[in-house]
């Protein structure tokens, strides 16, 4: 499992050098470049640039958090587009941020991953960007999609 510990270590990376961030998004590219294209490609003219912006921030640090501590599945269009699919079913079945994150929370084992997702874009107060509802959705939906295709591909 991928533990806050990890994800803050990644954190505090991308924070102390931006090389890393770079580095990342590269692997990413070079690795996983569908990946990235479907998810995020899919509904990125809903989202406001910053949005965007913080969703791809926060999608590399997934990314490389768990390519660092787990071996990266080989992943295909179709699959992708199926777990993808299956998170929007659910999102759209339900439309409510709260029990959408709940419900990944209580599901999975990567228990860590979904709270990071929601203590990252979930409503609050004293965030340092402005996301949307919608924005909000969109971006639950392409980052659990993200953590569905990394780590539970079976």
């Amino acid at each position: 499992m991928i533990t806050h510990d990890q994800l803050d270590q990644t954190i505090a990376n991308f924070e102390h050098d931006p090389k890393i961030v770079d580095a990342a998004f590269e692997a990413l590219e070079n690795s996983h470049q569908i990946l990235i294209d479907i998810l995020a490609g899919t509904h990125a003219s809903l989202l406001t640039d910053d949005e965007m912006d913080y969703c791809l921030f926060l999608f590399a640090i997934i990314y490389h958090t768990v390519s660092k501590y787990r071996a990266l599945p080989e992943l295909d269009e179709a699959f992708i587009v199926k777990v993808e699919e299956s998170v929007w079913e659910f999102i759209n079945d339900h439309k409510d941020f709260e029990t959408c994150i709940d419900h990944y929370l209580n599901q999975s084992e990567e228990k860590d991953l979904y709270e990071f997702i929601e203590l990252s874009i979930g409503p609050s107060d004293d965030q340092d960007i402005a996301i949307s509802d919608t924005g909000r959705i969109i971006m639950l939906a392409i980052l659990v999609a993200e953590v569905k295709c990394l780590l539970e591909t079976n």
